[in-house]
């Protein structure tokens, strides 16, 4: 790297948003930027969505999985995401429930304010092994999060013994990825400049053929939510939609609805419905 990719960063984020985006992918791609990878093993932990409900009625459910899964509605997706352009879909996960939860309640809270809410949990199981990239902080590591800190020491030993990354960019290659994952922690926000870079970091990854002639299948990142109890939980996931679906590398296996009711400042659950059955081949979910 006979660049510093961190100054460059910081000079685009200074420029015309029009650009922005692109600059930041034409970054990416000429300098190539390393970056490790490695196996998630089946029986990893299971997958969790969340999905919040619009409507107020009780009776409401979600009655097919592709509502559940990633978003079909491609030409709805108007802003950017922390992993997706504008018309892109990607399929978002947390490997904990109330990591999955808090993430969208965190944004539902800024735009209603309701005593009363209904959310959807849909649970997903890795059915073979995925391959996915990590997106951690050398060196501020939350030694609570077990998870975070095997990735971490799995992408040193990476970083370190490879002959493909050269030993005066060692160093700087672990600054940027902490760089990075300070983008991919932003809190939660419907500002559609707030996610240009992590994006546009996420694509060059998910566009990328790797050493051994292979792309990744996903990106694994720590949870933006601040709160050291909730981060020690698990991790966030973003995968590639061409994974997903029955007899793939990810499946669903079931969900539930919960009702949470407002009490002083935090919700609590006080009703749990799980799903009786659902039909592989039309989707179908019966509650």
């Amino acid at each position: 790297m006979d660049i510093n990719l961190l100054t460059l960063i910081n000079d685009i984020k200074i420029s015309d948003t029009s650009v922005m985006y692109s600059s930041f992918r034409n970054l990416f791609d000429f300098v190539n930027a390393p970056f490790c990878k490695f196996q998630v093993m089946v029986g990893h932990k299971l997958l969790y969505r969340v999905r919040s409900h619009t409507k107020d009625d009780g009776n409401y459910h979600f009655n097919n999985i592709h509502e559940l899964s990633y978003r079909q509605d491609r030409t709805n997706i108007r802003k950017f995401g922390r992993c997706n352009e504008p018309i892109q879909s990607r399929f978002y996960a947390s490997d904990d429930e109330t990591i999955a939860y808090t993430e969208v309640s965190e944004i539902v809270r800024t735009e209603n304010k309701k005593d009363t809410a209904y959310y959807t949990t849909s649970a997903w199981k890795f059915n073979q092994n995925v391959l996915v990239t990590p997106i951690f902080e050398p060196d501020n590591i939350d030694i609570e999060n077990q998870g975070l800190v095997d990735i971490t020491k799995k992408c040193f030993e990476i970083i370190e013994t490879s002959p493909q990354i050269r030993e005066e960019d060692k160093k700087e290659l672990k600054s940027f990825l902490k760089g990075m994952a300070k983008e991919f922690t932003k809190p939660s926000s419907v500002d559609n400049n707030a996610y240009l870079l992590s994006a546009a970091y996420s694509n060059f990854l998910f566009d990328t053929i790797g050493y051994e002639n292979e792309k990744i299948d996903g990106i694994v990142y720590p949870t933006c939510i601040d709160k050291t109890t909730t981060r020690s939980l698990g991790l966030n996931y973003v995968f590639n939609n061409s994974i997903i679906g029955f007899d793939n590398k990810i499946e669903f296996i079931g969900a539930y609805r919960s009702r949470l009711e407002k009490k002083n400042i935090e919700y609590y659950e006080t009703e749990r419905i799980k799903n009786k059955s659902f039909d592989k081949l039309t989707g179908e979910i019966v509650w």
